[in-house]
């Protein structure tokens, strides 16, 4: 993703939730550019099985990421697979929704994307997916 490039559809949250509503809206509209947003740097994990991986009963975490086929899904299967832009290791900092724009922060370079959202023209208005994922923190502080 280079900065400022405008997408159709953003969504928030690289998790199954927020991956299968950009696949569903992938299939729904077929033109649409669709970027996908994550803080983590493993995404589209299946969490009800990290037990069997911390008991070693799963020897590798990325099982847990695997299709049917054996494919880990990581942001490259997205994009040939689902044709969804995946970013990770990004956080959303701040949506302007007055601009149309989404302001994030990449956790690792440290440098800050704005990303405009466009065609806001559809008859229902505003696409703006947002799934959000509030781990309990210790020291945690709203901003």
């Amino acid at each position: 993703m280079s900065e400022n490039q405008a997408y159709d559809i953003i969504v928030v949250g690289a998790s199954a939730a927020g991956l299968r509503a950009a696949a569903r809206a992938r299939r729904l509209l077929s033109n649409a550019k669709i970027l996908v947003i994550d803080e983590d740097t493993y995404i589209s994990y299946a969490a009800c099985g990290m037990p069997y991986y911390v008991s070693g009963d799963i020897d590798n975490a990325d099982k847990l990421r695997k299709t049917a086929y054996g494919i880990v899904r990581d942001p490259e299967y997205f994009r040939t697979a689902k044709g969804l832009e995946v970013i990770i290791d990004t956080r959303v900092e701040r949506i302007d929704r007055d601009a149309r724009k989404v302001i994030a922060a990449r956790l690792r370079p440290g440098r800050i994307l704005s990303t405009p959202m466009t065609n806001w023209s559809w008859p229902w208005g505003p696409v703006l997916l947002c799934y959000l994922w509030f781990p309990k923190v210790a020291n945690a502080s709203l901003l």
